[in-house]
């Protein structure tokens, strides 16, 4: 948003590339929507607005306009405002030709797309416009983890995995803390979404493993996979037994190659590390307790 005030930038186009690049090209464009409004308020109510106020009418309602989509030149004084309504009130006629203006019984029309008026019409009449919300989808660009489906699969699984352990313990609110503690380690600003890390360079990417990693081994299931560690079951004991499960689960090399891609990104165990392994040795466990 700096960028487009400095700039004068059409946000719209900045972030999707769609539309006038620069804001003071929608200028003419709401000038003449402006101009329609008015007429057609004209025609509905059959009333005759002077040249002069149509100008500051015109003014107004394209500021109004401008003002509901990027925030700027909006008519903020009491004085544009009390303006604006001493003109309504002007040209409001009564069926007689003769004004009627009440105060206290305001009238208001509301519509989706077309508002009709019949009859004599009497008091102010509020008129609102809403300016439909524009949904912006920003796609992660070349060479950032979003756009890596492996890595995102894998920090994906990673934050699942410590959000369970987590709930077991603090239930529901572990997610939101656990989110909160990577935005504050990461230096993620508070009005943005942990997924942010989606955007940055590939390269960041062995970072917030390496913090989830390290956050997995300090739970309570982690500090029992290294006490696990200590009593001698070695690398190539937890690989044994590795083994051993699939065989009981039934899978072939393509079925457990599968999993290991889907959990850590990799298709061999030799490329998993000790704490690895060992939640490998756990998966494979509660598959078996599923069955």
């Amino acid at each position: 948003m700096r960028i487009c005030e400095e700039a004068e930038v059409n946000p719209i186009w900045l972030l999707s590339g769609y539309g006038p690049q620069f804001k003071n090209d929608n200028q003419g464009f709401y000038k003449q929507i402006s101009i329609k409004i008015i007429n057609k308020i004209s025609e509905i109510l059959s009333i005759n607005i002077s040249k002069e106020n149509s100008l500051i009418l015109e003014d107004s309602i394209k500021n109004i306009i401008l003002s509901s989509i990027y925030g700027i030149n909006s008519p903020s004084s009491t004085e544009e405002k009390d303006e604006i309504e001493d003109i309504t009130k002007e040209n409001i006629m009564g069926a007689n030709g003769e004004k009627e203006v009440k105060h206290n019984n305001k009238q208001i029309a509301k519509g989706s797309n077309n508002i009709q008026v019949g009859g004599n019409v009497s008091g102010g009449i509020s008129i609102k416009t809403v300016t439909p919300k524009v949904n912006l989808s920003i796609q992660p660009p070349d060479g950032s983890i979003g756009a890596n489906a492996m890595l995102t699969e894998r920090i994906t699984g990673l934050f699942n995995e410590l959000g369970k352990r987590r709930e077991e313990r603090f239930g529901k609110t572990a997610y939101p803390v656990m989110y909160n503690e990577f935005k504050k380690e990461f230096s993620i600003p508070k009005n943005q979404k942990y997924t942010t890390y989606l955007l940055w360079p590939e390269a960041r990417s062995s970072e917030i493993i390496e913090y989830l990693e390290n956050k997995l081994s300090n739970t309570i299931k982690g500090r029992t996979i290294r006490a696990f560690d200590k009593k001698g079951h070695d690398r190539r004991y937890i690989l044994a037994e590795t083994g051993r499960l699939h065989k009981i689960l039934g899978w072939t090399d393509e079925e457990y190659r599968m999993h290991l891609k889907y959990l850590f990104g990799v298709t061999s165990r030799a490329d998993l590390n000790q704490s690895q392994l060992a939640n490998y040795v756990e998966y494979l466990r509660q598959k078996i307790d599923e069955i």
